[in-house]
């Protein structure tokens, strides 16, 4: 159940990134969340800034992200509690082809990655 709240977590992430702000129109870079996002969201750490409540799926297995800290492999999305929210440049959703092509077929439902200041 944990994983399906993850993965529409996940899906909205996506769909707040690529919706605009306040009518200025299309968001230049859709799967990214900048510091000024951030700042602005006051929350205190990096999973808030992904998960979205009220979600549900069908999917009893569905593909979850994992998380990476800049290049490196942190684990499941859960390892978003560990970073602190002031910390964080940006945060960048891979989708699956993404993934797999810079950091190989393991990374096939994609990669959540938060990258620090």
């Amino acid at each position: 159940m944990r994983y399906v709240a993850l993965v529409l977590a996940v899906t909205a992430f996506l769909c707040a990134c690529a919706s605009g702000t306040g009518g200025s129109g299309a968001r230049p870079q859709e799967n990214l969340i900048t510091a000024e996002e951030i700042a602005e969201s006051q929350v205190n750490y990096a999973y808030w800034l992904v998960w979205r409540p009220g979600r549900s799926s069908t999917d009893p297995k569905p593909l979850v992200p994992v998380a990476f800290l800049d290049n490196t492999y942190l684990g499941d999305l859960d390892q978003l509690w560990t970073i602190v929210a002031s910390e964080i440049l940006e945060i960048r959703y891979l989708n699956d082809r993404e993934a797999v092509y810079r950091y190989g077929t393991t990374y096939n439902s994609g990669i959540i990655q938060v990258i620090r200041r």
